[in-house]
């Protein structure tokens, strides 16, 4: 490794700032927007999940009546699903892995030697 630390990045590219890029005083117009847009879209999301709410409270009590007649879910559920589902699940898992690969050989493998070090 070399003694002196790069300037630069293959994965943290630096932009060039000048004055006009940070201004420490923000008019109150602008931070007003800011706020408006964060809460109009804590809202949206609210309003999204909203439906979801009924769909969990049906599943809860789907739960508490299978308690109460003694049915265990393994005799719903067939182990054909149960199978499809972890081999859908390892599937899914190999693909993460393999796109993770691929991006460390993209990124970091075909850098300049220089960055690496």
């Amino acid at each position: 490794m070399s003694s002196q630390p790069s300037p630069d990045h293959a994965w943290l590219p630096r932009a060039s700032c000048d004055a006009q890029c940070l201004r420490a005083g923000a008019s109150a117009t602008s931070h007003r927007v800011i706020v408006g847009l964060r809460v109009a879209r804590r809202l949206s999301l609210a309003l999204l999940l909203a439906p979801v709410l009924p769909v969990l409270h049906d599943a809860s009590v789907f739960l508490v009546i299978t308690r109460t007649l003694n049915v265990s879910l393994a005799s719903i559920l067939s182990s054909s699903w149960v199978l499809g589902c972890l081999i859908a699940g390892a599937a899914l898992y190999a693909a993460l892995f393999g796109l993770a690969i691929a991006g460390y050989r993209t990124l970091y493998l075909n850098a300049d030697p220089e960055v690496r070090s």
